[in-house]
């Protein structure tokens, strides 16, 4: 009776997803493609290299995307929320990565 139920709580537990789904990544790569175009322009219009620096972030993230590995931590493997990514497209750390890095510097 023990055996059958700690084998029935498994079962119950949530699986972790690895990734976020096809459909989630189209709307992820609309925002993107939406921010690299107004980028562009902003670099057509003042040619700042902190704009040429957002416009690399947001290919390399558009990359991430068709390889299917947009929204996945780099340090921990999991995956980054969705609020965060929607803040930041281009992020490539999750929240609590970013502040370990930072507290290091």
């Amino acid at each position: 009776m023990l055996y059958y139920h700690l084998t029935k709580r498994k079962k119950k537990r949530k699986k972790k997803r690895l990734r976020y789904s096809d459909e989630e990544l189209e709307e992820f790569r609309k925002l993107i493609l939406e921010k690299l175009d107004k980028a562009q322009q902003e670099y057509e219009a003042w040619k700042k290299i902190e704009e040429l620096k957002f416009i690399w972030h947001l290919k390399a993230a558009l990359i991430r995307i068709k390889n299917k590995f947009y929204g996945i931590c780099r340090a921990t493997r999991k995956l980054i929320p969705k609020e965060r990514l929607l803040a930041v497209p281009h992020a490539t750390l999750c929240i609590e990565e970013l502040r370990m890095k930072n507290e290091k510097l």
